[in-house]
């Protein structure tokens, strides 16, 4: 590409990413930094040799579209800074997302269900059509859009390693608005190596043995020789037919995938030498865990005390806002993730604690299993009757009814969320529960606060106890106070029968919250107490006992708060005096 050993050294420092960020559980598969957008590469062309005339052409004439006039597009796409991945504006959702999930095997043959694609516009016939409508699609390159300098996000060491056009000077240089880009002759920090044929072709020769002597061509004159001979254009139609051919006959074949070197497998007793002898050099094993017995006997799940990370701030939540009293009965609302099931063990243990306090109470646990294939809490049932709670498993076919909706559902997350929300309701309801338990952490408010913050201009977040809106069921968070990490580490521990998180539904990738949780990651890294700020600055919002914040509410449980505590009114209009009496002074 024609950088230097300094030059690629500049970039792995400015790229490589920072040691203390948990990068398996924030889900950041590679190395995605703030300035991920600087990380040179190249894209590789291969032209089949099967390919017709008209495709090749086709191919060629399409790359120089690109480079031509592919910039005029960059105002058009939005750049996702930590992958570097380039979006449409129009198309921030995928909504017709292929899942493995929607493959199967009936009748021995490969079936894809197929949904029908919600574009309003027809993809072009053929090739030059295609081309056609890349040329009309100029004609729209100038629209106006809102977009800012995007030259600010680079720092000056960034801007100095810096080798492409932003969508901003683009957007300046298509509209003539010169604080984009300033009519600033740029000058890119490496150029890759050009490589031209006619240097080389005379140079590289290849020795060609012809029975008793030896014969050197030029790459060149071999490739004339080649080229030439008459039969030629009908061996390329011979082998291409063989080739189209074969793909026609395997179209239906399938082959097992093999991960394991033969020598790397340990034989067993379930294990046919002879089977894998019949393999190919790699086989695939599974191997599993030996469960320890005692006295003939498998053990049982057990019941696991949180520690003191976890179980100090759970207890003082619940004493904050009131959450479990005397005489309720608590449902649990179990996923069968990491926090729910660490909630499920904290509020056991808080039973012995509540005891002492003449706190009385009972609880269970519900699963809604929305039947998807990705997706299967069935093994709680034996984890949980193990462990002796009342359990009730409720199954609905969620996505199933998401699909067959008669209007497009905008949101499956929000669809899916409102059906496990009514039926989670309703068992709590028909079984005498009052009080519902969820299992969301200190994480996942400050979260959703920012993310109110940034999409939807609101100081919003979720609430630690409110009441549904016919009154009688309570929904409480007792993890409020609890940082992610420790409850990760609790259940991980004490190895608790965990369901990965996999919802074939979430069209969004990467999530909205995902790329709020690495945000608030790097900045943590800056400012050790962030969360603990954030705590602080949200105790107000989560704090009343109402789904949704506006001015009104905010004004009406300020006024609420007033008539149960008469003295903040007093002190707040002396404290209002003082203020006037100062403004006086500064005035004269």
């Amino acid at each position: 590409m024609g950088l230097s050993y300094e030059m690629a050294k500049a970039y792995e420092e400015i790229l490589i990413q920072d040691d203390r960020i948990d990068r398996h559980h924030l889900r950041i598969g590679h190395d995605t930094t703030k300035s991920e957008m600087l990380r040179p590469g190249f894209t590789r062309l291969n032209l089949a040799f099967f390919f017709s005339e008209s495709k090749v052409d086709f191919i060629l004439n399409a790359i120089k579209f690109v480079c031509e006039h592919g910039w005029k597009f960059l105002p058009q796409y939005i750049c996702n800074l930590q992958t570097a991945e380039f979006r449409h504006r129009n198309f921030q959702v995928f909504k017709d997302r292929k899942w493995i999930s929607n493959i199967n095997y009936k009748n021995g043959l490969f079936n894809y269900s197929r949904k029908i694609a919600h574009s309003d516009e027809l993809c072009p016939t053929d090739d030059q059509e295609c081309i056609k409508l890349a040329h009309k699609a100029l004609d729209g390159v100038k629209i106006s859009l809102q977009i800012s300098d995007q030259r600010l996000i680079f720092n000056e060491e960034a801007s100095k390693l810096r080798w492409f056009l932003l969508s901003s000077e683009a957007y300046g240089i298509l509209h003539n608005i010169k604080s984009l880009y300033n009519n600033e002759v740029y000058v890119p920090p490496f150029m890759p190596h050009k490589y031209t044929f006619e240097a080389d072709l005379d140079k590289i020769y290849r020795l060609e043995t012809n029975e008793s002597k030896k014969i050197s061509f030029s790459f060149r004159e071999h490739a004339n020789t080649y080229f030439n001979d008459e039969k030629f254009d009908e061996c390329v139609k011979l082998i291409r037919n063989n080739v189209i051919k074969q793909v026609e006959e395997k179209s239906n074949f399938t082959r097992s995938i093999n991960m394991y070197k033969r020598n790397q497998v340990e034989k067993n007793d379930d294990c046919d030498e002879n089977e894998i002898n019949r393999n190919s050099e790699f086989v695939c094993k599974l191997k599993f865990k030996d469960k320890k017995e005692t006295n003939g006997v498998l053990n049982k799940h057990e019941w696991h005390s949180p520690p003191k990370t976890i179980f100090k701030p759970f207890v003082e939540a619940l004493q904050d806002f009131n959450m479990i009293q005397d005489g309720d009965k608590v449902l649990v609302c179990l996923s069968g993730g990491k926090d729910s099931m660490s909630l499920l063990h904290a509020i056991r243990q808080y039973q012995f604690v509540a005891k002492s306090k003449d706190i009385n109470f009972e609880f269970g646990a519900v699963t809604v299993d929305p039947k998807t294939s990705a997706y299967n809490p069935s093994s709680l049932k034996k984890y949980l009757a193990e462990l002796n709670v009342p359990y009730f498993y409720e199954e609905q076919t969620i996505l199933e009814t998401a699909e067959n909706l008669p209007y497009e559902c905008a949101s499956i997350c929000s669809f899916c969320s409102r059906m496990k929300r009514g039926r989670i309701y309703h068992t709590a309801r028909q079984n005498g529960y009052n009080v519902l338990a969820l299992g969301q952490h200190l994480d996942d408010f400050t979260e959703s606060f920012m993310m109110s913050i940034f999409y939807n201009g609101k100081l919003w977040s979720m609430k630690a106890a409110y009441k549904s809106e016919d009154g009688d069921l309570r929904i409480i968070r007792p993890f409020v106070y609890v940082r992610e990490k420790e409850l990760r580490s609790f259940a991980e521990g004490n190895h608790f029968p965990i369901i990965t998180e996999n919802c074939p539904a979430c069209f969004e990738a990467p999530k909205e919250r995902q790329r709020m949780k690495q945000l608030l990651a790097q900045q943590e890294l800056a400012f050790p107490s962030l969360f603990s700020s954030l705590l602080s600055a949200i105790k107000p919002i989560i704090k009343i006992d109402l789904c949704q914040l506006s001015v009104k509410t905010l004004s009406e449980y300020a006024l609420e708060l007033v008539r149960k505590n008469p003295h903040l009114y007093r002190e707040m209009v002396k404290q209002s005096k003082n203020h006037k009496e100062h403004e006086n002074e500064d005035s004269i």
